[in-house]
């Protein structure tokens, strides 16, 4: 039994030995096989270097696109239809009136209104040589005074009449109008402060307010548009007439309140200095 093994032993190893004798041949010849198989691996592994044709496929695209883009920019453009905006309506802006300086000429102060006989073109202190400006502010100023001493005269004339305004003048001072003196002096002293203040403030805003005068209207024409019972001619005879007879009513009025103002200043009556004292 044991040679037996022994030989089982040996010839194994017999095999085993010729086994890698003939193996080593094998292995000389597997260095051929293998330099093929990394070729052909390599081969197969080439579509990497068959990804350049996809890189230049896509590089084309690209110039493809940007041609397209080229081209479609350089197509005509489309007319778009005109949009019509709503007309923007701008506010009228209102100009301040120009007034123009109004330019006067005296003309011919002869045959001017308040030229009448018998004195005529009466000028002893010889106001025409200063221009159209002043004469026109004399022409005013004339009108002015002469209805303002027409009005003051025919209140004399009325309280000392006896006619007077009913109730009180001062409730304050329990003072009535009747109680106040029908004469000059006791008008001036009879009226409170107050009331002369009021008197003095309601002329001032009548004069400047309501009837003032416009350059461009005939001197004294204060009325304009205001609903007044104000009489207008419109015959020319007629209404120079009548602008007449107020400017020598005036004056008269002027000389007869300055009249009346130094008889009381004389201590004798406004309207009978003479045969009142």
């Amino acid at each position: 039994m044991r040679y037996s093994i022994v030989r089982c032993l040996l010839i194994l190893a017999c095999l085993v030995a010729t086994s890698e004798a003939f193996g080593s041949g094998g292995v000389k010849a597997a260095p051929k096989k293998v330099a093929k198989s990394p070729v052909k691996k390599v081969v197969k592994a080439a579509p990497a270097k068959k990804a350049a044709p996809a890189k230049k496929v896509l590089g084309v695209k690209k110039v493809v696109k940007k041609v397209v883009k080229k081209v479609v920019a350089k197509k005509a453009p489309v007319k778009k239809a005109p949009v019509k905006k709503a007309p923007v309506k701008k506010a009228p802006v209102k100009k301040a009136p120009v007034k123009k300086a109004v330019v006067r000429s005296m003309g011919k102060p002869e045959s001017d209104i308040g030229v009448t006989p018998p004195l005529g073109l009466f000028d002893p202190l010889n106001f025409l040589s200063r221009g159209p400006d002043a004469y026109r502010r004399y022409q005013e100023i004339e009108i002015k005074h002469g209805r303002l001493s027409m009005a003051a005269t025919l209140g004399i004339i009325v309280t000392e009449a006896g006619i007077k305004f009913p109730g009180y003048i001062s409730f304050s001072q329990d003072l009535k109008f009747s109680d106040v003196p029908g004469s000059l002096d006791g008008a001036y002293t009879g009226i409170p402060l107050a009331g002369w203040a009021q008197i003095v403030a309601l002329v001032a805003a009548l004069d400047i307010a309501v009837f003032r005068q416009d350059p461009s209207l005939p001197a004294g024409d204060v009325v304009q548009d205001l609903p007044t019972p104000w009489v207008r001619y419109d015959d020319p005879i007629v209404k120079a007439f009548k602008l007449n007879a107020e400017r020598n009513n005036g004056r008269a009025a002027m000389f007869g309140i300055l009249g009346m103002i130094s008889h009381v200043a004389l201590g004798q009556d406004a309207l009978f200095p003479i045969i009142s004292r």
